[in-house]
């Protein structure tokens, strides 16, 4: 087992650190949770604040990307989320995606959106738009 998976993500980073204080935020609460994990544990409600907060994100882009590529419909909130988030954290944040990953996941999302079952045509049009920003921006 590779040492990253053993460590707590807290023990990974030289500038990572629990946030200390009487009384935290939900929020604050939350990282200090995260950090105390291992890579392993974190879960798609993680990745997806990591992505939102603009926290490590290089581990948040890698795991996301991770997630997408064994579901691209992967979502904490609604399917496609989870692209959605990437798609954000680039746009807003400068988060970069490796283009190799990019590439794969690109090529196994447009073959399963072609066969997921969509309730509405109008969330396939925009999952369509959402994977078209995405390759824009990445390959």
């Amino acid at each position: 087992m590779s040492e990253s998976k053993i460590m707590l993500i807290k023990e990974l980073y030289d500038d990572v650190n629990e946030i200390q204080g009487e009384v935290l935020a939900p929020l604050e609460l939350w990282y200090n949770e995260m950090i105390n994990k291992r890579i392993d544990e974190l879960s798609i409600l993680d990745i997806s604040r990591m992505l939102r907060q603009n926290e490590l994100m290089p581990l948040a882009v890698s795991k996301a990307m991770e997630r997408l590529i064994k579901n691209p419909l992967d979502g904490e909130m609604y399917d496609g989320n989870l692209l959605y988030q990437v798609v954000d954290a680039i746009k807003r944040h400068g988060a970069s995606v490796d283009k190799q990953t990019a590439e794969e996941f690109i090529k196994i999302a447009n073959a399963r959106k072609e066969t997921y079952d969509w309730e509405f045509a109008e969330w396939k049009a925009e999952y369509d738009e959402l994977l078209d920003t995405f390759k824009r921006l990445v390959v």
